[in-house]
């Protein structure tokens, strides 16, 4: 059976040596659109090319059971913000590129269980993978070795170059009878990946997964994946898990004690006996449950509760002037935005201490983009992302990755936006 679902371009206009940790505050009225500060358009002509198709082919799951996009150069913003056209119906939930231009999206069909993986190629959106399961995080150690979280476990895409991905699913443990779906994944490298998988079912126990390599004795029935035994995980359940260097990784878990269930952030580090080892970090103000982060070397990491349940609309910023050992810690809100509604930041993503985005969502859950411009006064403004201030970009957006602050990808429902210098215009 085949799908066309070709898109015509027509895109609504929808390290330093100091440590930030983000943690998310609310009202319930929604704001009208903002305006752009500079609604002028640019066009790009370096990225025009052939139309061309992709076929799905319902039965496979390889590339060449794609969608139809109809390929278009990307139009900007004059502040560099350029919009790619997204194949119809997908809602890209997270983002990851190496860097140099290569990107990959892992999406939510219109229906569960068809999540795919789309690969950025500089000029369209093509599919690298259609899965039989939803898609939940996605992180690279290269353009060739690229991991998928999902419903049914881990994805391990390898191959000879980014444009010939062959994706395999990776062997886990199993718990008591039962596979494990993985929502978090982050490493420092190809020998040194960290996951947090989880059993399916309400209160089901979730455990730290970790691969130093491939397995020793596959066919003994080893794994290249084991689960984290450390004592100080026994009285947590893991949630996400993110780093910056092998002996520095961070670790969001929950916990109960008898006013309810809190959150917690460990840390594994060296333990001064030539080992890294987890250890809860006691200088974290109370937070979410449920939170994530990024970390930018051992002395820069971004922290944001808001990303969880609740009413937490704030930010807490760590800085760290002893190599990430200790915070000092400042709360920030979303107050100075020119609307009330803004509740939170479901997502933050810094290149730096001076280059931080949020994807603020307000109480009805619409979803703007703002960077910080003061972290003394927490001060925010709107970015420019719409091409017209009549027309304001209205589709949700969901994730944030990039490689500096003019290599900026936001994706979202059906929209995935790529901020470059706008002096040198789209890639």
């Amino acid at each position: 059976m085949r799908r066309d679902l070709r898109m015509p371009f027509t895109v609504l206009a929808t390290s330093t040596s100091v440590v930030l940790v983000v943690v998310a505050c609310a009202s319930s009225e929604e704001p009208a659109a903002p305006l752009n500060d500079d609604a002028s358009v640019a066009i790009a002509t370096d990225a025009s090319h052939d139309d061309s198709s992709l076929v799905v082919d319902d039965s496979g799951s390889t590339a060449d059971a794609g969608l139809d996009v109809d390929a278009a150069p990307p139009v900007c913003t004059t502040e560099g913000w350029c919009h790619t056209v997204v194949p119809r119906g997908q809602t890209f939930v997270d983002v990851w590129g190496d860097g140099t231009g290569k990107v990959w999206a892992i999406s939510q069909g219109q229906s569960s269980g068809e999540g795919k993986i789309f690969f950025w190629d500089g000029a369209a959106w093509t599919l690298s993978y259609a899965a039989t399961a939803d898609l939940y995080a996605l992180w690279g150690n290269s353009p060739t070795d690229l991991w998928v979280g999902t419903s049914k476990g881990l994805l391990h895409g390898t191959g000879p170059s980014a444009t010939a991905i062959t994706w395999t699913e990776a062997t886990l443990p199993v718990v008591n009878g039962t596979n494990l779906y993985v929502r978090s994944i982050w490493g420092s490298g190809p020998n040194d990946t960290w996951a947090v998988g989880a059993r399916i079912g309400a209160g089901s126990p979730t455990y730290v997964l970790h691969r130093s390599g491939p397995a020793a004795d596959p066919d003994a029935g080893t794994t290249e994946w084991v689960i984290d035994t450390s004592p100080e995980l026994s009285s947590v359940s893991p949630l996400t898990i993110w780093g910056s260097s092998s002996d520095d990784v961070w670790l969001n878990a929950e916990y109960n004690d008898a006013s309810g269930v809190k959150g917690r952030l460990l840390r594994r580090r060296p333990d001064g006996t030539g080992t890294n080892a987890w250890r809860v970090s006691t200088d974290l103000p109370e937070v979410n449950s449920w939170f994530t982060g990024q970390a930018l070397g051992k002395n820069f990491a971004l922290i944001n509760s808001a990303s969880g349940y609740g009413n937490v609309t704030g930010f807490d910023l760590g800085v760290s002037n002893d190599d990430g050992d200790h915070f000092t810690w400042r709360h920030l809100t979303l107050d100075t935005l020119p609307y009330s509604a803004f509740k939170k930041a479901s997502v933050v993503w810094a290149s730096g201490p001076n280059d931080i985005w949020a994807i603020a969502t307000t109480a009805v859950g619409s979803t703007w983009l703002v960077q910080l411009k003061d972290p003394e006064t927490s001060s925010w403004r709107v970015a420019s992302i719409s091409l017209s201030d009549a027309v304001p970009v209205t589709r949700k957006m969901n994730a944030i990755w990039g490689s500096g602050p003019n290599d900026i990808w936001v994706v979202g429902n059906e929209l995935a936006l790529h901020k470059v210098d706008p002096s040198k215009g789209a890639p």
